[in-house]
């Protein structure tokens, strides 16, 4: 049979379209290569043939699609065969907007590596990579404008999720004497006031971490795009343990209380996964009541402090690792820790309301702030 036009060849300057000089230098391989195209012959099955050819379009098709988007933050200026070319020279954070916003964290990273790592009250090395993700750094104008706030059920599953956080924080407080160690005058000091806390954010750093896993599971099984919240409960996720992280610095649990920790999260861990699964606005409304009762817990703590209920932490300096995540100044003091945890959470709460009323397939409203710079 007579041989055919070749469609391309592929040579010692890439792979180039026949009858045209361009050549896409981002697909550069050996130079002895020779396309199978070049040639039709009996030997060679027409289905190597088609692939070969599909193949080659695909990857001209993705180079056009880069080319094509200009306002996208991470397209440069350059054509898209010199991008993929030159990728592994190019800092991947400088092209994901979602590590755009963490004010001086490359900044604070190296500063404590260079100094040998910083140290947290109880002798514990504080790692320049224990966080990665975004957290708020608050004003405080936002800090002071924090407000105990309610939303109250509209349907039969915000009544469910409501109901089940409610029986929680009763049989919690039941439980552990909160009530009656409030009610007696100096009876809930410091010690309990941490104990209170470690416990509560081992249980909050559940939630979104649970979330963010199905998310992830679901857009590989069926092949879809998250809408970036992933990013967003990851975050969340993150802040939560950092919650934990400062509390751990001042206190260090027993045995038992390590124990009570793992039997909790084995079972809830356990439960939220399969209810995410079923009902994910039911969830995400459940996290919300949740965040409103974390915020009367912590409102409640610095009410304490300020009436000199706890002088311990009235005198308290901010943690170490408090004072690097949250950006304070080294004379901050320990209320100023708790008043960003109290804004943390109010913030969580607010997102999980939002997640609660938007459709799951919706487009995450907080990572369009922050791609359009607010």
């Amino acid at each position: 049979m007579s041989s055919m036009t070749p469609i391309f060849k592929l040579g010692s300057k890439g792979l180039q379209s026949a009858g045209s000089a361009r050549t896409l230098s981002f697909m550069r391989t050996a130079p002895v290569i020779q396309s199978p195209l070049t040639r039709y012959d009996s030997n060679t099955s027409l289905l190597s043939h088609l692939t070969a050819a599909s193949t080659a379009a695909s990857r001209i098709i993705g180079a056009r699609y880069f080319a094509d988007k200009p306002n996208d933050p991470c397209t440069v200026t350059q054509a898209a065969e010199s991008t993929v070319r030159n990728a592994d020279n190019i800092r991947g954070e400088s092209c994901v907007t979602h590590f755009q916003g963490k004010k001086n964290a490359g900044a604070n990273a190296v500063a404590i590596a260079k100094s040998g790592g910083t140290k947290d009250e109880r002798g514990n090395p504080i790692s320049a990579d224990e966080w990665t993700a975004n957290n708020p750094i608050w004003t405080q104008a936002e800090l002071d404008s924090i407000e105990i706030t309610h939303k109250p059920p509209k349907n039969m599953q915000d009544r469910l999720a409501f109901y089940m956080v409610k029986t929680m924080r009763i049989g919690f407080d039941t439980i552990t004497g909160y009530h009656i160690h409030r009610s007696s005058r100096g009876s809930f000091d410091e010690k309990k006031c941490l104990t209170r806390i470690i416990f509560l954010e081992t249980v909050a750093g559940v939630p979104p971490m649970m979330a963010c896993m199905v998310r992830h599971l679901q857009s590989l099984r069926l092949m879809r795009r998250d809408s970036g919240w992933i990013h967003t409960l990851f975050e969340e996720a993150e802040n939560e343990r950092m919650h934990l992280m400062i509390a751990l610095s001042l206190r260090n649990p027993g045995t038992f209380f390590r124990l009570a920790v793992m039997t909790t999260q084995a079972g809830f861990c356990f439960f939220y996964f399969l209810l995410y699964i079923v009902a994910p606005r039911v969830c995400h409304r459940f996290v919300g009541y949740l965040e409103e009762e974390a915020v009367k817990t912590y409102t409640s703590i610095l009410v304490d402090l300020d009436a000199g209920l706890l002088p311990m932490f009235s005198r308290m300096r901010a943690p170490s690792i408090a004072r690097e995540y949250y950006h304070l100044p080294d004379n901050a003091e320990f209320r100023q820790v708790l008043a960003n945890i109290r804004a943390d959470e109010a913030h969580h709460r607010d997102v999980n309301h939002v997640f609660a009323d938007i459709q799951e397939t919706d487009i995450n409203p907080f990572k369009l702030d922050k791609r359009e710079g607010k």
